[in-house]
């Protein structure tokens, strides 16, 4: 669950607020040989998002993304609270039913060593 709010938009730069939450718990049945199991993780995000739009055409366009804010993971993983310090992304738009995205982050907490991620994602739209 999250919220986006723009606080500027100006000549194709845009300033947003976003904040998220999730909580998610799974569960596994007894079976024979092998204990049930619980597992409960959280995260709580602010961040400042900043991003701008490039045109490459009639339907494709690019979108770079950088954003910085404050995190806490809780729960049965790796936990604690710090700084969400950069995430870079480039949106594409294909077309209209294509989007892709390549994104990546550097995580620093009190209570973990820093953390890195890079993800690609496709949308198909119709």
């Amino acid at each position: 669950m999250g919220a986006r709010g723009v606080i500027l938009d100006a000549n194709g730069y845009e300033l947003a607020l976003r904040s998220d939450a999730m909580r998610v718990q799974m569960t596994s049945d007894t079976v024979v040989g092998l204990a049930g199991a619980v597992a409960n993780t959280g995260r709580v995000r602010a961040l400042l998002e900043g991003s701008r739009m490039f045109a490459l055409g009639e339907n494709r366009a690019i979108e770079p993304t950088l954003e910085f804010g404050l995190r806490h993971d809780s729960g049965d993983a790796e936990t604690g609270s710090g700084f969400q310090r950069w995430r870079l992304g480039k949106r594409w738009e294909l077309g209209t039913q294509l989007q892709m995205s390549v994104e990546g982050e550097r995580n620093e907490f009190e209570l973990m060593d820093p953390d890195h991620a890079i993800s690609v994602q496709g949308l198909l739209l119709w």
